[in-house]
């Protein structure tokens, strides 16, 4: 009994990372606007494996989309919300701290939560990711940004399994490395990889969409 528990929370940890309120940026270090907002969509493809025990591995993999906005409540802070499908909802908040709408290197680092709750029979495990991602990114010209995001995520699983209730808690560290290219509209491309003390496989994930801004 005490290994399905285990094997349900570890499927419920990579599932919430089948999301990208925890693994995809699709922004550079420049925040939006001051009372501009905007918007974008993608998806992408996530892979892992999952060990159970000594002998038993689980290759999971799947395809996933995603919705967000951004609004800017000064020109160096900003808010953002995101929805993946799955289920995982997102919010976060990001600082410029370095550079400005026009400097050619930015800086900034923010802080979001992530939510997902998903059930398997009587078993049920709702999943709190706390995060705080630095973002670096370079502008060469107007329509061409590269950037890169390390993040550290705390993910504590919530799971209940019959009458039988815990908390487990797990650490993830990585980074995300992605371009940008275009002006108002851009297209985004970007490639994360995550290492973590719950699962010994590391985690990636490819992601590519399209940003809107809208004054």
């Amino acid at each position: 009994m005490k290994k399905h528990y285990k094997v349900f929370g570890l499927i419920a940890s990579v599932a919430l990372f089948a999301s990208c309120a925890s693994m995809s940026t699709m922004q550079t270090a420049r925040t939006t606007h001051k009372g501009e907002f905007a918007t974008g969509f993608g998806g992408g493809y996530v892979k892992t494996d999952v060990e159970i025990g000594t002998l038993d591995t689980i290759s999971l993999a799947a395809p996933f989309m995603e919705i967000g906005g951004r609004y800017g409540i000064t020109d160096k802070l900003d808010v953002g919300a995101k929805l993946t499908l799955i289920g995982t909802a997102g919010v976060d908040v990001k600082y410029q701290f370095l550079g400005d709408k026009e400097s050619m290197f930015a800086a900034a680092v923010g802080g979001g939560m992530g939510y997902l709750s998903i059930s398997s029979g009587d078993s049920e495990s709702n999943l709190v990711d706390l995060q705080i991602p630095v973002y670096l990114s370079l502008h060469p010209t107007e329509w061409l940004s590269i950037y890169a995001s390390p993040k550290y995520v705390m993910r504590n699983n919530f799971w209940k399994s019959g009458s039988t209730t815990g908390t487990d808690m797990s650490h993830w560290y990585g980074a995300t490395g992605g371009l940008r290219l275009g002006k108002g509209t851009a297209f985004f491309a970007e490639y994360s990889y995550f290492g973590n003390s719950a699962i010994n496989k590391p985690f990636s994930q490819f992601t590519a969409g399209v940003g809107i801004k809208i004054r």
